[in-house]
């Protein structure tokens, strides 16, 4: 536990990248089903499980590139936390909403 508990960035900067996680997730969304509807003329929140994966995978993406437009991975750097660390930081929240989605049936 000591290990993982090195490696994650210090509590206000893991909630901040959670939360930035959490805002590219619901942009993104958003994103997607306004080109669903652009295309099919209806609404629908839902969308393909790999599709789903993908959207984070890009959550993902957009979370560490954010990051650096901040030079906050310099700073993580130093601290030891990983870029392969914000990355995952930045998909838990949309893997989560994705998931809630599914269970809540509304995919």
């Amino acid at each position: 536990m000591s290990s993982l508990r090195a490696r994650l960035p210090e509590r206000g900067m893991t909630i901040a990248l959670l939360r930035r996680g959490a805002l590219l997730w619901l942009l993104a969304r958003m994103l997607v089903v306004a080109g669903g509807a652009a295309l099919s003329g209806h609404v629908s929140l839902g969308i393909f499980a790999p599709t789903a994966l993908a959207l984070s995978l890009a959550v993902g993406a957009m979370g560490l590139l954010d990051a650096r437009r901040r030079n906050e991975h310099r700073f993580l750097a130093n601290l030891g936390v990983s870029p392969l660390t914000i990355v995952l930081l930045s998909i838990i929240p949309a893997l989560v909403a994705e998931l809630a989605l599914r269970i809540a049936g509304l995919q």
